[in-house]
Parts: structure tokens; sequence; C-alpha cells
């Protein structure tokens, strides 16, 4: 018995996820600092099916934890494929301040300083790039710490001379008569 025919095979589906963010060090990178999100792209197939049971193309994603993210591709012809996608979410770094009051009738300015975390880089309001910022006068100052994986934390710190008195003069206006209510007293 001879028999001819064509046999055809479908191939493979070759999809893929793209990810999007801007957090971190670098665009796109799939780590996000925590409270950041990240945009995943469906790529070559005809329909699409994430394991949360979405069948958009895209879907953004807010972790609160690194977390695995999976889609099932499927192409024209019927044939499926699963892509899998790790977005890593990095802590923001969270500095705390002590200060150090100036005192002008000492001729003392005042200081500020940042909690220490493994590879954090400062950078305060008045310019100063360091943990410890000195010679401040009395003001609001800013802190924003980055640490080694771009993610971003802030804190303020009011700093207050101790050496301002506080002043007030009373202004008092006697009542006139017996039964008047003119009187006051005036804090400035």
């Amino acid at each position: 018995v001879n028999a001819t025919g064509t046999i055809k095979v479908n191939a493979d589906v070759s999809g893929v996820i793209e990810v999007s963010d801007k957090s971190g060090l670098l665009s796109d990178d799939g780590i996000i600092c925590l409270g950041e999100s990240a945009l995943l792209t469906a790529k070559g197939g005809a329909s699409y099916q994430w394991d949360n049971g979405d069948t958009s193309a895209i879907r953004i994603v807010s972790p609160s934890s690194s977390t695995e993210y999976q889609l099932t591709i499927t192409s024209s012809n019927g044939c499926s494929s699963i892509a899998k996608i790790d977005i890593d979410v990095e802590r923001v770094p969270v500095p705390n301040i002590s200060t150090t009051s100036p005192n002008c009738l000492n001729g003392q300015l005042g200081s500020a300083t940042a909690s220490r975390g493994l590879g954090w880089s400062y950078q305060w309001s008045n310019g100063s790039t360091r943990a410890i910022a000195t010679n401040l006068i009395q003001g609001l100052y800013t802190l924003t710490v980055t640490n080694d994986k771009g993610c971003q934390g802030k804190a303020s710190v009011n700093i207050v001379d101790s050496s301002v008195p506080i002043s007030v003069c009373v202004t008092k206006t006697d009542v006139v008569g017996l039964s008047g209510s003119s009187g006051a007293i005036s804090l400035t």
C-alpha cells in the first residue's frame, strides 16, 4: 500500500512578557520600589490569559513583595505556551533624624544626624550629601535617602534655636464704671 499526503505540524508559540517600570536604578529591569507599579505587556500571540484570569495583553501590577507572574499565550492556530516574569520589590529606606539645636547666644550652630543604612546616599535640602548635616541655623530641613537599589525615602526636621527668647507684651484697659464691660487685656 502506498499513500501520499501532507502532514502539517504547528510550530511552538514564542511569546514573551515585556516589563516597563520607572523605579529603582534602571528602568524596565523588573525591579521596583515598594509602592510603585510595573506595566506587563504580552507579545507574540493571538490571545492571552494571565494567572489571575485576565485576558488583556496589558497588566499593571503593584506587588508588596517579589512576585512571579505567569501568562498563557495562544497562537492563531491554537498552540499555547507559558511565559513567566518575576517582579522584584525593594524596600524603601526610612531615615530617622536626631538634632542638636543651634544656640545663637552661645555662638553655636545646630546639626542633624540621619540614621544609616547599607548603601544609602544622602541629599539634604541645604545641599549636604552626608549623613550628618552641620552648621544649621533655625529652619526646616528635608532629607532624601536613596538606597543601593535606587529607592528613595524622605524625612524632615525642624531645627529650633534654643536661645531665642520669648517675650510677651501685656496691655490692659481698665473697666470704666461699676457695671461697665469696657476692660480688656491684650497680649502681643
